[in-house]
């Protein structure tokens, strides 16, 4: 193997890093946070969903207007032509103001009370929103520094195996090393050159995702992330506990129960009387040929009450529909409810899987490291093969990538289930001030037991 046709230098292969010539020569920036907030401002999803909530509020104006009073001013000039009385035909002008308000019907308050439980669903799923793309963002954001560091760790095995294909070279130059030990140090060192390659490509990838999501490059070096809520140290069942008082898909589902029993009870006004107050006062003037040649004044004032006795049967079916909408929202409700407690149930078994494989793994990886070290020494002195060193070195390299892999995984189901308990925001610090504020916010009294049971899987499982 010509070493300097066919092999990268380091140098070039950690500038290599600049997959699209951006890592080498980006600032060094900030912290997740900063990264969350600016994935936050100017997602899409997020501002079309608070979008919804800005119009959901405008419906429950639309709907307090029923309530209110409503006023009108009516005024014409008119001409009359009629074959009765003495005076047939003459031109007249009238105005008149009108008052009514609505004093009773069953419907009105209900639709308000809906409208309400309406905007807390989608403030909810605002923030479930955000929560998902929270959780995307440090998923990025981890990506990044892990695949940064997988490079590295390439980068690393790259240039040992260079070392030694100097050294075996060297002693092929010389007449002592055989030329099958040239072509496996050769080929070896192209496997970690390739193995370079696609961590580089990986990176890349990561990078435009991480784009993609945050709307600008990360920087070359990111900050660790360690999450220490109190939730991640929890049993699992506690851990559903808060999930089923603080994840906002589930919330949101509530209180889409609480706006279609308001919707059922709104129909159900229907077959209910209507109290209107009436008031009006108005002016009439007609022409010299008219009856009156002065100004006529009226002033009224009333209690009117319509009860509907048939509609075509619209009533009936409006409330049929609403039923078949409350079943609905609790089925909704239900499939929550599963997906949430599946999340956790996952993310804390998970966890403590990689909690009790993490020593092992470094253990591993230290072990490795220590064999690599004896066996390239020893090799130098002749007790140690080719063979034996190419092995340690590729036992350290696939044992550092296992370890860096699990303390990554660890730290991303950290967030997942942060995400799934509805503590991620708070954990990193997204500046939820930026959200508009819900009129409704009434803390739904749920038996959490009956609607959504909690269960610890862990006593099926041998840990």
């Amino acid at each position: 193997m010509n070493k300097n046709k066919t092999s990268m230098s380091v140098k070039h292969a950690l500038c290599g890093l600049t997959v699209v010539a951006m890592t080498c020569s980006l600032p060094a920036a900030a912290n997740l946070e900063r990264a969350v907030n600016q994935a936050l401002n100017q997602n899409p999803d997020v501002r079309q969903q608070w979008r919804e909530v800005l119009m959901s509020d405008a419906d429950i104006d639309i709907a307090a207007s029923d309530i209110k009073p409503n006023m009108d001013v009516v005024g014409g000039y008119e001409y009359v032509d009629r074959n009765y009385s003495a005076n047939q035909t003459f031109n007249g002008g009238f105005a008149e103001v009108q008052l009514n308000q609505l004093l009773y019907n069953g419907i009105a308050r209900h639709n308000i009370a809906r409208s309400r439980e309406i905007q807390s669903v989608r403030y909810q799923e605002l923030l479930d929103v955000a929560n998902n793309i929270t959780y995307e963002t440090v998923r990025a954001y981890l990506d990044v520094k892990r695949q940064q560091e997988l490079v590295r760790l390439a980068a690393e095995n790259f240039r040992q195996h260079e070392r030694v294909f100097g050294q075996v070279e060297e002693s092929f130059n010389a007449g002592v090393a055989r030329s099958s030990d040239l072509e496996q140090i050769s080929g070896r060192t192209a496997l970690a050159q390739s193995n370079l390659l696609t961590q580089q490509s990986n990176l890349h990838d990561v990078i435009a995702r991480y784009l993609r999501i945050v709307g600008d490059l990360p920087p070359q070096v990111l900050a660790d992330v360690e999450f220490n809520h109190p939730v991640l140290s929890r049993d699992v069942v506690a851990q559903l506990r808060t999930a089923y008082e603080h994840n906002p898909r589930f919330i949101a589902a509530l209180h889409n129960i609480e706006a279609q029993n308001h919707n059922v009870t709104a129909n159900e006004g229907r077959y209910k009387p209507t109290f209107e107050l009436n008031a009006s006062y108005g002016i009439r003037e007609n022409d010299e040929i008219g009856i009156f040649t002065g100004t006529q004044r009226e002033a009224r004032v009333g209690v009117q009450m319509r009860y509907n006795l048939f509609r075509g049967g619209s009533d009936r079916a409006n409330i049929r529909r609403s039923l078949e909408g409350l079943e609905q929202a609790q089925d909704i409700r239900s499939g929550v409810c599963m997906d949430i407690r599946q999340e956790v149930q996952v993310s804390n078994n998970d966890l403590r899987n990689l909690d009790r494989q993490l020593p092992n793994l470094q253990q591993h990886m230290n072990s490795a490291d220590r064999v690599r070290v004896a066996y390239a020494d020893q090799f130098g002195i002749g007790n140690r093969t080719l063979l034996d060193v190419l092995d340690s070195e590729n036992e350290f390299f696939q044992a550092s990538i296992a370890y860096t892999n699990a303390r990554y995984d660890q730290t991303v189901r950290q967030a997942a289930l942060l995400r799934s308990t509805g503590q991620l925001m708070q954990a990193v610090s997204a500046n939820q001030g930026v959200f508009p504020t819900p009129r409704n916010d009434t803390k739904l009294n749920v038996d959490f037991n009956y609607v959504c049971p909690q269960y610890d899987l862990g006593q099926y499982v041998n840990y």
